[in-house]
């Protein structure tokens, strides 16, 4: 939320809504042990719904998340906004991407890229 209220200040972007709501509890991806199986985008829908904030006829959110990993999170909360809102355009932003064996300065440095689900598997690019 202090992500989202600092772009806004900043004016890049409007609005801060909570737009979402985790409805029961799930595991997090970075708690879990090596070789344990992390929650993937389904464990995510599963317990994600659309809070009362929302507002029909938006033309575009923004979802804002601190660090992406592998991205299962952001992919179910705009797969849950798009059900929700199919006529609406919806983007991401999250402050760190995760990178194994990067240095901290490719972590942090601006990219595009795109989260999709491919044959049961998570595919971030960059």
């Amino acid at each position: 939320m202090r992500i989202a209220e600092e772009l806004a200040r900043r004016g890049l972007g409007l609005d801060v809504l909570p737009l979402l709501e985790r409805k029961e509890p799930i595991e997090k991806s970075a708690l879990q042990s090596v070789g344990s199986k992390r929650p993937g985008p389904e464990d995510h829908i599963r317990t994600i719904t659309v809070g009362d904030a929302l507002r029909a006829g938006c033309a575009r959110v923004v979802l804002v998340d601190d660090v992406i990993t592998r991205g299962a999170t952001l992919l179910a909360c705009a797969t849950v906004l798009e059900r929700a809102l199919p006529a609406t355009e919806i983007l991401a932003f999250a402050a760190v991407r995760t990178m194994t064996g990067a240095e901290i300065e490719q972590m942090l440095t601006p990219v595009t890229g795109t989260i999709r689900l491919a044959g049961g598997h998570l595919h971030r690019e960059p």
